[in-house]
């Protein structure tokens, strides 16, 4: 039976840890299903009880019911490989039992001529190893994670009705039930239509045509109105946040005919902390235009609806601490005789800059929850 040994650490930087990292790497790029790779392995020296030899990787597998192993060394080095160290692996295999043509020899140098010859005649394979820089413990390269958060904003409400004359807006965009209570505005059902996956999530402008719910009344001039048509122009906004980090890329090429032998590639991004800016995306091509401006390997892990939309100055539905500013902004106009004109607000001026206002709890008296399970 094999045995593993625990080595002691090698001190950082020396010839020894420099190849336990390649080990490390080699392993890693043999994993696959049916095939145990074991790092490290002691195998017993045929004939000579007591003796064995370290195998750097062992891979061990099962063809028809029989076990298989594929050994292979490594050696991180910066001289060239030549003959004598080819010598010394077959001698290795001879010893252990284990026929040469199930030898991999892995250089992250060049071979000589000599070294690849003497290992064509014996069957064992010569792999190079390739990274992107030549310092292996740090052959990383620049990587880009990108999250995309949708930001839907109503930008016009077209509603027709049977009523002839003129309405006021709250009479054209807020609806009512039987008893005359307000159920709900034009935007909670474009809310609603957002929340549930109903509206394309494409950046860019989309025309919506909206169905009213049966018991939502529209009451013009003091009776019922019938309303025709309700068309609303929304304007879909992308939000890139973008997380720097890192990506290994390294090959195994086949040293005799400079082949592709198999390739490992390996990103990592830190956990974010903190704030960060946000780039507005108007279009889609604004957001293909994101993946090639980042250099390195970029991806885009996602779309994500921001869970709220956005009408005239605010998120919708509107939160408490959006209503308590709004109507602190009331009081204010009217202790100096004026009418608060809404369509002056700025929404800065009443969700401020954070996205994360977006997330805050609906305001406890907005139809939508009142009258929760009837939009």
């Amino acid at each position: 039976m094999p045995k593993k040994r625990k080595k002691k650490a090698a001190p950082t930087g020396s010839t020894r840890a420099k190849g336990d990292v390649l080990e490390q790497i080699v392993a890693e790029m043999h994993k696959a299903e049916g095939v145990v790779v074991d790092r490290n392995v002691y195998l017993p020296v045929l004939g000579e009880p007591g003796r064995t030899r370290e195998i750097d990787v062992l891979l061990t597998s099962q063809i028809a019911g029989y076990p298989v192993r594929v050994a292979i060394e490594c050696k991180n080095e910066n001289k060239p490989t030549g003959v004598g160290k080819i010598d010394e692996f077959i001698g290795k295999l001879q010893d252990v039992g284990i026929p040469t043509q199930l030898g991999i020899f892995v250089s992250s140098s060049r071979y000589t001529n000599g070294a690849i010859s003497r290992a064509e005649k014996a069957g064992v394979r010569t792999l190079l190893f390739r990274d992107r820089k030549k310092n292996l413990v740090t052959a990383v390269a620049e990587a880009f994670q990108s999250l995309i958060y949708l930001l839907l904003t109503i930008t016009n409400i077209k509603v027709e009705n049977d009523v002839p004359g003129g309405a006021s807006w709250g009479e054209i965009l807020f609806f009512r039930d039987q008893s005359g209570s307000v159920v709900g505005a034009v935007p909670d059902l474009i809310w609603q239509m957002w929340t549930q996956g109903e509206i394309s999530r494409r950046i860019g402008v989309h025309l919506i045509d909206v169905d009213l719910p049966e018991n939502w009344l529209q009451i013009v001039q003091g009776r019922i109105a019938k309303v025709n048509k309700i068309e609303v122009e929304v304007k879909i906004d992308g939000y890139a946040i973008t997380f720097p980090g890192e990506v290994d890329y390294r090959t195994l090429v086949d040293a005799s005919e400079n082949a592709l032998n198999r390739y490992q590639l390996k990103v990592s991004y830190s956990a974010p902390k903190g704030t960060f800016p946000l780039k507005k995306l108007s279009s889609e091509k604004e957001l293909e235009n994101l993946k090639s401006t980042n250099k390195g390997f970029s991806v885009i892990v996602g779309r994500f609806q921001i869970p709220r939309i956005q009408w005239m100055s605010m998120y919708w539905p509107p939160s408490e601490s959006t209503m308590q500013k709004l109507f602190d902004k009331i009081m204010t106009s009217l202790e100096k005789g004026q009418q608060l004109d809404l369509s002056s607000l700025s929404f800065a001026d009443i969700e401020g800059t954070d996205m994360s206002k977006a997330w805050e709890p609906i305001w406890k008296e907005h139809p939508v929850v009142k009258n929760s399970g009837k939009l």
